[in-house]
């Protein structure tokens, strides 16, 4: 990748321009919609963490392997989800991480309940940082390296904003009264400012803004407050809405406590002076943050040096996309007339008789336009049927894999340990340039065979599906025109 975009300083291949660009004068609008997009640049992870990322010493290469275990140890909130371990256990192939159904995060008290072991958040209210630094080790049941724990801890400790604001709040509830500390919340409360791309993290001496009582019938607004107890069975859901949803869990990747995507990002006046929305989407604030950019010198964002932590990331991202995708469905029901869909309306008509609406449940309708719904899946399933009727069958099954080796692959890798380009990340690594290199070759190839590699096309029909280990391949059904078709 050796082109940048002119708007937003992002690596592309030259291949990924609009069509309607030059080679000499590329444009790009995937990563920023021609500068309607502009967020601030990732900052270097401070030196120890910067160090390990980057190392291709046996410590460092440990590290990256189990790079999520060490991001749980720190993290402030617990990652809810159904994992396949059967893609992350194996020992053959690339890694490839995978998951089922919504992800979601989860946050305790300060303090735990009973004798339950510190977990998460509990172990940065620790005074005694050796006692924190046993704990992490015991949780993950003494199998991460103890030296890179203590360089880790010291790092957030030093570098993390949300460190002391969560200290603070201890120390505010243990000079409380002991019989009204459990009934009183804190509240981690982001402000606005004039940059609107971020919220204000409190100070320290602002992060008591309390709620008494209960708590439970006060009005907190979970897409940027963090509600704090000190002592509580029940664990709190961090809504995927909140500026502090990424950095809350994933601590390796935002060290410094940088803020993730809001609902008020605005976006800015692209190139040709038009605006899609007022506001950033999620959808496009991870295309955007998802494209390497050079922060400082050669230096790449060291997001794409997480490895298997940046695949979890990434499947975070999209399940945080299709949540939203999904809810603005349910609650707009009406705009998309969903009354007028097969189910309630057909069990009313073809009944003669009354019909309890309350025995048929309450239905949520996925219409076409949302991909990967029954809908959308029959509405393509109908168009190839459709031109199989008008073309017959298929003349040609084509199929068309990956290959992690090849050079757009290995020449988009970052090298490791300061630019020794013997030791570079494997391909399992950055899922971003592989799917990228074969969006790329799938293109070419289409291009090839519509200018009749083959004979005149006549339509074609394909679909892309993902390997267990997370390799796409397509399957293509190419159909001639008469003079070109397959003879027995």
């Amino acid at each position: 990748m050796n082109s940048i975009c002119t708007h937003c300083g992002a690596l592309h291949f030259v291949d990924e321009r609009l069509t309607k660009s030059s080679k000499r004068s590329p444009q790009y609008s995937v990563c920023c919609l021609q500068g309607q997009i502009s967020l601030p640049l990732p900052s270097l992870p401070p030196q120890p963490l910067r160090d390990l990322l980057n190392g291709a010493d046996p410590r460092s290469r440990a590290f990256r392997e189990k790079i999520r275990r060490y991001n749980a140890a720190f993290a402030f909130t617990s990652s809810g989800a159904r994992l396949d371990n059967t893609r992350l256990a194996g020992t053959e192939g690339p890694y490839s991480f995978m998951m089922h159904g919504a992800v979601y995060h989860q946050m305790g008290s300060l303090l735990p309940n009973g004798d339950e072991a510190p977990i998460y958040a509990q172990l940065y209210i620790y005074d005694d940082q050796q006692a924190a630094l046993d704990a992490r080790s015991a949780n993950n049941d003494h199998e991460l390296n103890r030296g890179v724990m203590a360089e880790l801890q010291g790092m957030f400790m030093e570098h993390n904003p949300l460190v002391p604001l969560y200290r603070a709040a201890h120390e505010w509830f243990m000079r409380q009264p002991a019989e009204q500390r459990n009934d009183l919340i804190a509240r981690i409360v982001l402000e606005p400012t004039a940059d609107g791309r971020r919220y204000n993290l409190p100070t320290a001496s602002e992060v008591a803004a309390i709620i008494p009582g209960s708590g439970e019938n006060e009005a907190v607004d979970k897409h940027r407050q963090i509600a704090i107890r000190l002592q509580s069975g029940d664990l709190q859901f961090i809504s995927h809405l909140n500026p502090l949803y990424a950095p809350l869990h994933y601590v390796l990747l935002f060290p410094r406590g940088q803020q993730g995507w809001h609902i008020n990002i605005p976006s800015l006046q692209g190139a040709n002076g038009t605006r899609r929305a007022e506001h950033v989407s999620q959808r496009c604030y991870y295309s955007y943050v998802l494209h390497p950019r050079i922060i400082q010198g050669s230096e790449v964002d060291y997001l794409f040096r997480a490895g298997r932590l940046l695949q979890e990331y990434m499947v975070d991202a999209w399940a945080s996309v299709e949540a939203s995708s999904l809810a603005w469905i349910q609650f707009h029901q009406k705009d998309i007339r969903a009354d007028l869909y097969q189910g309630l309306l057909d069990a009313v008509n073809a009944s003669d008789e009354g019909v309890n609406l309350g025995e048929q449940g309450q239905r949520i309708i996925l219409p076409s336009t949302h991909p990967g719904s029954s809908r959308h899946m029959y509405q393509l399933f109908q168009d190839s049927m459709a031109i199989c009727r008008r073309f017959r069958k298929p003349d040609i099954f084509l199929t068309m894999t990956a290959n992690p080796n090849w050079p757009k692959v290995q020449a988009a890798l970052l090298d490791l340990a300061g630019g020794d380009h013997a030791r570079k990340q494997d391909a399992a690594d950055r899922p971003d340039i592989v799917a990228r290199v074969f969006h790329l070759k799938k293109q070419a190839l289409l291009k090839v065979i519509k200018d009749g590699f083959f004979g005149e096309l006549a339509a074609d029909v394909y679909t892309i599906e993902f390997q267990k280990r997370g390799l796409p391949h397509m399957h293509l059904l190419i159909f001639l025109r008469e003079p070109y078709k397959i003879k027995d």
